[in-house]
């Protein structure tokens, strides 16, 4: 049993690419049965991939007695594996508004980034099982998602996630944890019934499996086949907003007049890839898609309507936006002193910062930009706009307010102050998301490309 698993993550980690030579991974190890799986595996598969594995515990402060018992666990484990751990310093306080798990899992995951930040790891591997799969798509189907929902659990999900155990059941951990004689801890939220994901698990898989004895693979392959079906529909989406789309800063735009010509699947996928780039798909459903298709449609020129994470859909006569519902946002600055990746939680933003040989004309995006590396000296600062702020826009060649700017691109003055401005030495280089400064291109003088890319916190088309 146990070398049949481990082969079987060796072909996941190939297939999906989910490693490479000289990564460290963070494994995320709670103590239950699939993470001391997912952990022990990893571990006898380092020499075979060469990677470096550490340890990554979440104390989520919800079960008092049993927390530290757990904690005290998984570092137990860790130490017989001469791996490091790390843990949360104390327990999060877990907010009473909303899902008590829905507020866990955003800590949970919060963490994990922190560490894999912290440590220099790429990728952080969690231990969701075939099981998990099956269960996710019935618990969608249930509360009518689409397509990009049924697709649920991604083997890799974003640049860090990857689950390694996507293709192994419950009870093949089992039996693997049985062969190789390893404890493991068991969480009694697990089993509650207050929880829809356990009545699916205890009730409703056992009854349709007298139907269909594969139910579980069965499931799990539908959603493969829904991942990629939903993965080309969404590229084409953002192919089309990329082109047609107008650009706005984090507010992304479409002219309604076009997007009526475009298939009706495509103007939802349009309508997510927007949000998507606005903020968050999270709590993001087909209902709320269905509202703002009206909004689109009707013959009103002006309309707006609130949706989950704080955002707006805002119609304009011709124009359509996803904009962030903030009417006064509070200034930031932050200071970036090299390459790397920053998350910056205070304004729900991540910047990624990379040094490139020049190989030809910058490849300029609405969020990415590319700089002649030896203009921009670091440290650059990211910081809020300023009344009376002045730059080049590319293209032109004498300054220009950034304030007339904004005018200039119809950027509505409620989204403004939320625009990131990125500047070297006090000079404004990118107005991001919006346009760069002529005088930092890429020329045939360049030889060294900085590269800066930036997404929404919460990006990525899974929720899992």
């Amino acid at each position: 049993m146990s070398g049949s698993l481990r082969n079987k993550v060796a072909r996941t980690l190939s297939e999906h690419r989910m490693v490479a030579p000289g990564d460290l991974v963070v494994v995320a190890v709670s103590g239950g049965p699939d993470s001391v799986c997912l952990l022990d595996c990893l571990s006898s598969l380092t020499g075979d991939f060469k990677i470096s594995l550490s340890v990554a515990h979440f104390d989520h402060g919800l079960r008092p007695a049993e927390d530290p018992l757990e904690t005290e666990f998984v570092q137990r484990l860790a130490d017989s594996l001469n791996i490091r751990c790390v843990t949360n310093p104390s327990p999060p306080l877990i907010g009473r508004k909303g899902s008590e798990e829905e507020h866990a899992r955003t800590a949970r995951y919060r963490f994990l980034e922190e560490v894999r930040r912290r440590s220099g790891a790429r990728r952080i591997a969690v231990g969701h099982t075939i099981d998990d799969q099956a269960e996710t798509v019935l618990m969608r189907l249930l509360r009518g998602s689409g397509a990009a929902g049924l697709a649920a659990i991604p083997p890799v999900r974003g640049e860090t996630i990857v689950r390694p155990l996507i293709r192994v059941s419950r009870s093949e951990v089992t039996g693997y944890l049985k062969d190789r004689g390893l404890p493991s801890m068991l969480d009694p939220s697990n089993t509650a019934p207050r929880h829809l994901r356990n009545r699916i698990r205890s009730e409703l898989m056992p009854l349709l499996q007298k139907y269909q004895p594969r139910l579980i693979e069965r499931l799990a392959n539908t959603a493969d086949i829904l991942r990629r079906d939903n993965d080309c529909l969404e590229t084409i989406a953002a192919s089309w907003l990329e082109t047609h789309g107008i650009p706005a800063g984090a507010s992304p735009g479409i002219s309604v007049s076009g997007w009526r010509l475009l298939h009706p699947s495509l103007r939802t996928r349009v309508l997510r890839e927007m949000i998507n780039r606005a903020g968050s798909l999270r709590r993001i459903d087909t209902g709320h898609l269905k509202a703002v298709e009206p909004l689109a449609e009707a013959g009103s020129p002006q309309g707006h309507i609130d949706l989950p994470g704080g955002l707006l859909a805002a119609r304009s006569y011709d124009e359509l936006h996803i904009t962030r519902n903030i009417l006064h946002p509070d200034p930031f600055r932050h200071e970036l002193n090299g390459a790397g990746t920053f998350v910056f939680t205070d304004i729900g933003w991540r910047l990624r910062i990379e040094e490139r040989p020049a190989a030809g004309p910058g490849r300029d995006r609405q969020l990415q930009a590319d700089l002649d590396m030896d203009l921009v000296p670091f440290p650059l600062v990211l910081r809020s706009f300023r009344p009376g702020d002045r730059f080049v826009p590319l293209g032109m060649k004498g300054s220009r307010k950034v304030k007339d700017f904004f005018i200039d691109m119809k950027l509505p003055s409620r989204e403004r102050a939320a625009v990131p401005i990125l500047t070297s030495g006090g000079r404004i280089v990118w107005v991001c998301g919006l346009r760069k400064d002529d005088r930092f291109k890429i020329n045939d003088k360049t030889r060294r490309v900085l590269r800066i890319s930036m997404s929404r916190l919460g990006d990525g088309r899974s929720t899992m």
